[in-house]
């Protein structure tokens, strides 16, 4: 690298994408409330007969000395590249020095947006992931136990139900964190926009915690996992149907590959269940939440309580919107710039159901 210049530009996107790290390293690490609450989450395990645990702020800090080793030679291969951070703040350096405020314009608006989607999303993510884990170790001790409760029977109230429903979001958390924390040319998912509009975000964000909370909080029901179904086929029936749902879930994050994040357009993806439906992930996680709500709903109506299961109902419906304007807020973005995406639409004409919606 005999360039002085191409050796500056090395080290200022290393200096200044280190500094973000390290600073959202900081914040994470410090603080032992919110972020704590929302963010960390901690599995233990046994590794060659010792006991040992592994949170997200432990993922986080390998990340950031990971990244620390690999973003120098990545920056030194891309001449004349300017990483998201060094464009914000040489952004800040302007406006600190000028007398009137330097335009901010679509580059700068995308490297801020980018900016917030991975500190928000990397260590939900990343903790999600462990939950995942920790789900799917769980419940592989419980059915491979000697307690007649774990026994390996496919019933919306058995640990192998949900062993393969916590297995199958395993996969699809995987995927999306990799998404988040590997941006590359090389991949062909650079982050080439990121949804400029309110309603994307919050159609987008309250799906997630800590914002999900607040949807919870005005539309939300009692699980009852454990109402009686009656015949052993009907629960059978309704548990594969579930886990079928949850598999094409994850079979549509498998089909993004490495483009899979949220609110980016990194460009039309039209494999896997893409080639019937543009949004079979949408399609997909609503029917599993109205499984899911089955047992609630059954435990009402034969308890007579109807104002109970209407409001079930709603909840459910309001929910299943929220998915909705998710996939019109989406299409909306990526029809924004000329990436194929209205050719795309044109040759896939259903949004959620094939041949119907």
């Amino acid at each position: 690298m005999s360039d002085p210049r191409r050796l500056t530009g090395c080290l200022t996107n290393y200096a200044a994408t280190m500094a973000a790290i390290l600073l959202g390293l900081w914040i994470y690490t410090r603080d032992d409330n919110f972020l704590w609450t929302e963010f960390n989450v901690r599995i233990e395990f046994q590794l060659f007969g010792d006991d040992r645990a592994v949170g997200t702020l432990d993922l986080l800090v390998w990340l950031s000395a990971l990244y620390a080793v690999v973003l120098l030679p990545y920056y030194a291969m891309r001449p004349g590249y300017v990483s998201d951070t060094r464009r914000i703040l040489g952004y800040l350096r302007l406006w600190a020095r000028a007398e009137t405020p330097p335009k901010f314009g679509a580059d700068e608006r995308r490297a801020a947006l980018c900016l917030a989607l991975k500190a928000f999303f990397v260590p939900l993510m990343l903790g999600l992931l462990l939950n995942n884990i920790g789900e799917v170790i769980q419940h592989w001790t419980e059915i491979t136990s000697d307690d007649a409760d774990g026994r390996l029977t496919l019933r919306l109230n058995s640990s192998f139900f949900f062993l393969l429903l916590a297995a199958l979001y395993a996969i699809d958390v995987t995927i999306f964190t990799f998404g988040y924390l590997v941006e590359a040319r090389s991949l062909r998912n650079e982050i080439k926009s990121v949804d400029p509009t309110v309603l994307g975000w919050v159609s987008c964000l309250i799906c997630y915690p800590p914002f999900n909370h607040v949807g919870f909080a005005f539309f939300a029901w009692q699980r009852v996992d454990g109402a009686d179904f009656g015949p052993p086929l009907l629960e059978a029936t309704l548990a594969a149907i579930s886990v079928a749902a949850v598999a094409v879930f994850a079979w549509a994050s498998l089909a993004l590959g490495f483009r899979a994040s949220n609110l980016t357009n990194r460009g039309v993806v039209a494999r896997g269940p893409y080639r019937w439906v543009r949004h079979p992930a949408y399609m997909v996680k609503s029917i599993a939440f109205w499984i899911a709500a089955v047992p609630t709903l059954t435990d009402a109506f034969s308890n007579n309580a109807i104002s109970k299961a209407l409001w079930i109902l709603a909840c459910l419906v309001v929910w299943t919107l929220i998915y909705v304007v998710r996939a019109l807020t989406e299409e909306r973005h990526l029809l924004m710039t000329d990436n194929g995406y209205a050719e795309y639409r044109t040759k896939v004409r259903f949004r959620f159901v094939p041949g119907l919606l």
